[in-house]
Formats: C-alpha cells, structure tokens, sequence
C-alpha cells in the first residue's frame, strides 16, 4: 500500500484526477463528505502508455461526449522508467459475459421454461441492442483520402495476428497462399475500432454499457508492432458474436437445446452491413477467424483451466472451419 501511496505523491493527482469519479455523499454542518473512486493499473511505462494510447487514438475522431458514451475516463502518469500508473474511471456493473451467466442461476431455481428465462433472454437482447447501437458511434464511416491504403494496412493486421494465433495454438495451416481481395473498396467502410470487443471488455448496469480495454492491434500482437490507423466494422462484430457464440456453447453444456436469441440480432446487423457492401465476405470471415484463432491461442488462468478444455477445442474445431471457408473466398 506504502508503494502505491509513494507512486501516487511522484506523479500528483492532479495528473490523474480526470479518472477519478468524484460522488458528494452527505453533509455534516459546513462540511461535504466526497468519496473519490478510481481503478488504478500499475506496471511498466511502456505496456500501460500503450493502453492509454489506445483509448486516447479515439479523441482524433470522436467528439467528448461521444467518448464518454463509449469508454471510461483515463489518465497515466510515469514515476520512473521502470513504474507508472494507468487510472481508470471506475464503472458500475458487471462484464456482459457475468450478466447472461446469470441465466444459469435462474434457470436452477425456476426451470429452463420459466418466465424468468423469458425475461432474462429479453434483457440479454436489450443489452446487445444498446452494444449495437454504441458500435454504430464508433464504427461509424471515416472518410479517408488513402481508403485502398488505410484497408490494406488493416487487413494485413489481421493476417499478421492471425499468423501468430495459429502459430501459438499450433494449428497447422499456410497463409502464404490466401488472396488478399481488395476489389470495390468505393463502398467499404474504413473507421475506428476497439478491435477486442469480447464480452469481458463490454461492463453493464443492466441498463447500460460501455467498452473497456481497446487496443492497438488485434489479438496476438507479434513484438511491439502498432496497428493500422483505421481499421473495419467486422473486427468488432465478429468479436462480439463470437463472444456471444462462446457463452451460449457454455450455456448448452447444461440445456442443450438453449439458443441465445440476441446472436440473430447481431448476425442481421452483419447481414445489413455485407449488403450495403460496408464490409465484404473476405473482411468479415478473416476478422472471425482471426478472433476465434485468438480464443484457441489464448494463454490465460481462464482458457488453460483443465475444465474449460473443451472450450478450447471448440474454439480449434471453429478455427478450422473459418479457415476452410476463408480459403475459398481468397
């Protein structure tokens, strides 16, 4: 605690006072009682600037307000070349993958057919419009002088996290060969992204939500490598559904004939952007692949727990057959 409070007096508060959530919580006489809140990340000056470097590239394009729709308030400060502090405005709630594993409880103390369940699926799609709906704000079309370079710079992010999931995972399979199409780019959208949109990284009160932890680049980022300027709608998109694909793979283990109906919503939502020629088939299979080989290559506590396993080999099976599908639209 002692190295925390000393971390804090080098930087000031002052530096870090924009994350930190003030709340006015009662009067005696004159005197106001506040409460301060924040969330504090302490590690290196190199790994946390980055973090902050991926909420702060948004600024450039979204106006305040629209970034206090999105994402949490942050600040960094450095104290050495070894030790720095990234603040996070605190959000109440849970992760959106907490609120619909909910539905387990429920169904143990109601049943599988009860009106609770109906409710809950009904809360659960309420939740993905309101994430559909902050996707629009920040996916939203960026006119770029250079589109054909802006698109190729983020599609070769995409193979270049890919490559190295697939060499994590140990999944055999050559990219050298995939065709990379860039026909038609007049109507493609090129835009921000938060590009690891899985159901951890979206918090909700219940009836609200906001993104947290963006990133540079997409997941298994090789060395120190920064990612594309802009980057297309279907990295998020696929991000999300496949996050939503995972929970309801999870849910099946306990009521096989469970179907989450908040997937068909986001599927239409891809549906409307392939036909308004916004992404293409390519862009939009490469980004789901892309985030499932993630899922397969991923080394944390969670994925390697030996009773998720078989998560874990879905999420190999699924690669696969993204890969398969991607090499025929290549």
């Amino acid at each position: 605690m002692n190295d925390v409070l000393n971390l804090l007096e080098k930087i000031g508060l002052k530096k870090l006072q924009v994350a930190i959530r003030q709340e006015l919580v009662g009067r005696e006489g004159r005197e106001r009682i506040i409460r301060l809140e924040t969330v504090l990340k302490i590690g290196t000056p190199y790994v946390l600037k980055r973090e902050y470097e991926a909420y702060a590239c948004f600024a450039h394009f979204l106006t305040k307000e629209e970034k206090r729709l999105l994402f949490p308030r942050v600040a960094f400060g450095s104290a050495s070349p070894t030790r720095a502090i990234l603040a996070v405005e605190p959000i109440s709630g849970s992760t959106l993958e907490e609120a619909i594993l909910k539905i387990n409880g429920l169904a143990k103390r109601h049943g599988w057919k009860s009106r609770e369940i109906r409710i809950h699926q009904k809360l659960v799609l309420s939740l993905t419009m309101k994430v559909l709906a902050k996707l629009a704000i920040l996916n939203r079309p960026i006119k770029a002088t250079q589109k054909r370079m802006e698109l190729s710079a983020f599609i070769r992010e995409l193979v270049r996290g890919l490559a190295e999931s697939l060499r994590r995972a140990e999944i055999p399979w050559d990219l050298s060969s995939l065709c990379i199409k860039m026909k038609e780019v007049k109507e493609i959208t090129v835009c921000l992204a938060h590009r690891d949109l899985g159901l951890l990284n979206i918090i909700t009160d219940g009836e609200d939500v906001f993104f947290i932890d963006p990133r540079l680049h997409v997941v298994s980022t090789p060395g120190r490598r920064k990612g594309a300027r802009l980057a297309s709608p279907a990295i998020d998109f696929a991000a999300f559904l496949v996050g939503l694909d995972r929970i309801e793979l999870e849910i099946r283990r306990k009521q096989p004939n469970f179907r989450l109906s908040a997937k068909q919503c986001v599927r239409r939502e891809i549906e409307k952007l392939l036909q308004k020629k916004q992404i293409t088939p390519f862009l939009s299979c490469l980004s789901e692949t892309v985030v499932w080989a993630g899922y397969a290559a991923c080394q944390c506590n969670q994925c390697l727990d030996p009773s998720r396993s078989w998560l874990r080999k879905q999420s190999i099976v699924r690669t696969m057959k993204c890969l398969k599908i991607l090499s025929r639209l290549s």
